[in-house]
């Protein structure tokens, strides 16, 4: 739908006060629609969660939206603009919107064109969201000043998702150092340089938040040097899954994590995917397998095991009690992929293998 047909829809919304979910998502609503929405929104006041993700509102489609002449939407609490190009303007608008929704726990904002401005002009805003509880600020091109202004509001989150920014080795000591929500459970920061201060925000962040079980740090070029840390937070009684690929490690980093695995109370995905371990780290992990009580997926997809590596991995299967999906595709040089599958499926039955 167009602008013009979001028009046509918000005048039809008048006559449904008691909706709950409004998804417009990938229609053009732009500004016209978004102005027609706000006009309509104090109708509206059952609905809980709005998607607007890829609508072209723009920074002044969402300052008509959000208009506190129109003061609408005040029983929300999911709000969603994925895509929209808002930028630093829009951020302004939002912020300022913010405070006519009190109930707001869950803002994405992914992919918005914030940068370091627009994201500390939307932190402001955040400050009156005592409700907040899942922020998703990836692909925005925020920087690492900004993470004190926004840890007030990141503290209160249970999702958090700062993924593809530019946070570098600076924010990952800030997160290292002052996140500390008590009720985190997803931490999402993918793709933001953090090198070796990935490790250290790991270790860090699994002691003072207790509930977290899901970690992201995939492409951050993390090195071998962070695996001490790594292993170690990996004890926590609260992680169950660890997303690592696309780093830096090498055999060396991996057998210092293999190793721990017999000590981990509650890991049960390991992704170290496109880590370049080779035979080395597939025969530290093949080594440990037997003795890993909680771990059922691992992927070591196109980890440059070779076909040293994929026989080492048969040998220990009929070993491994927990195991149930193991993926070691685009790692054969030689072998029978599909004979290595039939093996392992003998050795095996109950595991799903990737070869």
């Amino acid at each position: 739908i167009s602008d013009e047909g979001g028009g046509l829809i918000s005048k039809a919304l008048c006559f449904h006060p008691a909706l709950l979910v409004l998804n417009l998502s990938g229609n053009r609503v732009a500004t016209e629609g978004s102005k027609a929405l706000g006009e309509v929104a104090r109708y509206l006041s059952s609905l809980q969660e709005l998607n607007l993700g890829k609508a072209a509102i723009g920074p002044s489609g969402l300052g008509l939206l959000l208009s506190p002449q129109f003061k609408g939407f005040q029983g929300l609490k999911s709000l969603k603009l994925l895509g929209n190009r808002i930028g630093s303007q829009g951020a302004e608008f939002l912020s300022q919107g913010l405070q006519l929704l009190p109930y707001l726990n869950h803002l994405n904002v992914e992919s918005n064109n914030l940068g370091s401005e627009g994201a500390m002009r939307l932190a402001e805003g955040l400050l009156v969201c005592s409700e907040i509880d899942g922020l998703n600020l990836s692909f925005n091109g925020i920087g690492p000043d900004v993470l004190p202004a926004l840890l007030p509001a990141l503290n209160l989150c249970s999702t958090i998702n700062l993924g593809a920014n530019q946070l570098g080795p600076e924010g990952a000591c800030r997160l290292a150092n002052d996140l500390s929500s008590p009720r985190l459970s997803h931490l999402n920061v993918f793709d933001n340089f953090l090198g070796h201060g990935g490790g250290d925000l790991l270790q860090n962040v699994v002691v003072r938040c207790p509930l977290l079980s899901r970690v992201v740090l995939s492409d951050n070029a993390i090195p071998d040097s962070a695996a001490p840390a790594i292993a170690e937070a990996m004890l926590s009684t609260s992680l169950s899954t660890l997303m690592l690929s696309n780093n830096m490690l090498s055999g060396q980093g991996a057998e210092i994590i293999a190793r721990r695995l017999k000590d981990c109370a509650s890991l049960s995905t390991l992704n170290l995917a496109g880590n370049h371990i080779g035979p080395q780290g597939a025969i530290s992990f093949s080594e440990e397998l037997p003795n890993a009580r909680t771990l059922t997926h691992l992927n070591l997809t196109g980890c440059l095991i070779g076909d040293e590596g994929l026989t080492q991995f048969t040998q220990v299967l009929s070993s491994s009690t927990s195991l149930f999906r193991l993926s070691l595709a685009r790692n054969a040089v030689a072998l029978d992929r599909n004979a290595l599958r039939e093996q392992a499926k003998t050795l095996s039955p109950w595991l799903v293998f990737y070869a």
